[in-house]
């Protein structure tokens, strides 16, 4: 009898394809909408996107817009401008007779008169004023020399381009009108020297400007504030004084005039200055609650 073997199902080779597990009607409905959902989803995410893209953002607050005054001078304006016109006034009188050193101000070689004579300058040379007179266009009060004996020179500054140059040469002016007095919201009297309010304020700048005591000592809770260093008095006299009226019988507001004398230490003579501080009452004593950039100024006017 003939050895026979039984072949695995698996070894064999058939010309009739293997039958496919098929999987149960529920579920491949079920993987066909999940795949259909998340392709819907990824759509409606693009169009999402592209129409924000598209449409102006309502739901924000819109942007600031900057708004310039045409009368206000900006920054970079006054600091080029002025800068150039001080540059250019300092030529012009160093020059003399030649028109040569003028020529990178005014993009030509100006014809000056031939007896002009250079001058020496040893006084300041300052911009003191600048106004709009058309687009990037400005007029340039400059100052030279010492306080009380200054000469002003008007310049035209063209910066339009990108190089800024001067049109024409300086012109002389008079000096502008004296200011108005700036009436003050109080008025300054001889101070009484036992009221407690100007015992604070002088202790206070003794210890703020002479280092005669310890400053925290005038000081409100709160208040930070360092003694000038190096001291630049040895004495404080308050001269006028003046508080400025409010409801609030704990807090007061003087503005006064004081005495800064260093008794002929070198290189120091007395000063008057004016300082506005807010007083608070705590405790039945005056403290100095802030020092004030500037005295409170009549509404009136």
């Amino acid at each position: 009898m003939a050895n026979t073997r039984t072949i695995p199902d698996t070894g064999r080779r058939s010309g009739r394809p293997r039958e496919l597990r098929r999987l149960p009607v529920s579920d491949v409905a079920v993987a066909r909408g999940s795949a259909a959902l998340l392709w819907i989803l990824v759509l409606l995410a693009a169009l999402g996107g592209l129409t924000a893209f598209l449409r102006p953002n309502s739901s924000k607050d819109p942007e600031p817009v900057a708004t310039a005054d045409d009368e206000a001078v900006p920054g970079t304006a006054t600091v080029e401008a002025g800068g150039f016109a001080e540059r250019y006034v300092t030529a012009y009188l160093e020059a003399g007779n030649d028109g040569a050193v003028l020529e990178p101000f005014l993009g030509y070689e100006p014809e000056l008169p031939a007896t002009a004579k250079p001058v020496d300058l040893a006084a300041p040379v300052r911009a003191v004023a600048i106004t709009k007179a058309a687009t990037d266009y400005w007029s340039v009060t400059v100052a030279v020399g010492w306080t009380g004996q200054e000469r002003f020179y008007q310049v035209a500054v063209d910066m339009r381009d990108d190089d800024t140059n001067a049109v024409g040469l300086p012109a002389t002016v008079a000096a502008a009108p004296k200011p108005e007095r700036s009436n003050l919201d109080v008025s300054l009297q001889t101070p009484n020297p036992d009221d407690p309010a100007v015992q604070t304020v002088t202790g206070f700048l003794g210890a703020y400007l002479c280092g005669q005591a310890e400053l925290s000592r005038y000081l409100s809770p709160g208040l930070s504030l360092a003694a000038a260093s190096p001291k630049v008095c040895s004495e404080i006299e308050v001269i006028r004084w003046g508080v400025v009226k409010g409801d609030d019988e704990s807090k007061q507001t003087v503005v006064f005039d004081a005495l800064l004398d260093s008794h002929g230490r070198a290189g120091a003579t007395p000063r008057l200055a004016t300082y506005t501080l807010l007083l608070t009452n705590r405790d039945g004593r005056w403290e100095v609650s802030d020092l004030l950039p500037a005295p409170p100024l009549n509404e009136d006017d």
